[in-house]
């Protein structure tokens, strides 16, 4: 997968640690549905 990444002009990966399950199936839908990227679009469900 990161192959396909750099294909894409990929050079770094940014992490963001949240605790709150929750919270963070929040922020993990909120981040793919304004971005839509491009290696996430086949995704059925946010993890």
């Amino acid at each position: 997968m990161w192959q396909a990444a750099e294909n894409l002009g990929a050079r770094e990966i940014h992490l963001l640690v949240v605790r709150d399950a929750e919270r963070r199936v929040e922020i993990e839908r909120d981040i793919l549905e304004a971005q839509a990227p491009i290696l996430n679009r086949n995704l059925r469900r946010v993890a």
